[in-house]
C-alpha cells in the first residue's frame, strides 16, 4: 500500500521556498529626470521687446537676435529631452530630431 505522506514534503519545500524569497529586499526604484540644464532652457521666458525697436533699427536688429537665440536655445534643448526620453525608453509617436552637427554628442 502507497504512503500518503508523499504530498507533505512538497508542502513543505513549497512552503520553505516561499519564505526564503520573501527575505530577499526588494529593489527600490529611483525616479529618473532629465538634465536639468534642459528643464531650465527649455523653460526660458521669451525676451520683451524693448520700447526703442520701434523707433531704433540697431535695437529692433538686437531684439530680432535675441528672439532667433531664444527660439534656437529652446529647439536645441527640446530635442535633447526628447533623445533622453527614446534613451530611457519612451514610446514616442514622433522621431526626435538630430543633435545638430558639432552639438555635444553625450546629450
Amino acid at each position: 500500500m502507497r504512503s500518503k505522506s508523499f504530498p507533505m514534503p512538497c508542502l513543505l519545500l513549497g512552503a520553505s521556498l516561499a519564505l526564503v524569497s520573501s527575505c530577499a529586499r526588494p529593489e527600490r526604484a529611483t525616479p529618473t529626470f532629465p538634465p536639468s540644464a534642459d528643464l531650465q532652457a527649455v523653460t526660458e521666458h521669451k525676451p520683451v521687446p524693448p520700447a526703442a525697436i520701434a523707433t531704433s533699427e540697431a535695437a529692433a536688429d538686437a531684439y530680432d537676435i535675441a528672439i532667433e537665440s531664444w527660439g534656437n536655445r529652446l529647439a536645441a534643448a527640446g530635442g535633447r529631452l526628447c533623445r533622453w526620453a527614446a534613451r530611457m525608453g519612451a514610446a514616442l509617436p514622433f522621431d526626435c530630431p538630430a543633435a545638430a552637427p558639432g552639438a555635444d554628442a553625450g546629450d
